[in-house]
């Protein structure tokens, strides 16, 4: 997705709501996160008011199934074009954000140290 677009983000508190925050920060991405008790309607009038280009959400958060809200509410806007989740039995059509975290990825950054930090030296 190009910097400064919107990625809605439907997720509990959890580590993959951080983990897909902080990745949203790092790619330039604006992120507009959505209420867990928000339902169909509230979604959709949302990503449409926002011009989200992406939505991201679980598979069932206490028994609801926001994965199938997410693919109702998606369908009635015109702005999204991807519609992630994380957990099991997601609907068709909506990538697994948890196979795209296990593929090791192709492309490698390498590491530089920070001139900015201080040095530790042991003595011995």
């Amino acid at each position: 997705m190009p910097t400064n677009s919107v990625i809605a983000i439907q997720l509990p508190n959890t580590v993959e709501f951080m983990l897909t925050v902080l990745a949203a920060h790092r790619a330039g991405l604006i992120v507009a996160l959505l209420p867990l008790l928000w339902r169909q309607a509230e979604l959709t009038v949302a990503l449409n008011r926002t011009g989200a280009r992406a939505i991201v959400t679980m598979g069932r958060v206490d028994g609801v199934a926001h994965a199938d809200l997410a693919m109702n509410a998606a369908a009635e806007s015109f702005s999204i074009r991807h519609v992630c989740g994380f957990g099991n039995d997601l609907p068709e059509g909506m990538a697994s954000l948890d196979l795209a975290m296990a593929v090791e990825s192709g492309t490698a950054r390498t590491v530089t140290q920070d001139g900015r930090r201080a040095r530790s030296f042991h003595s011995t």
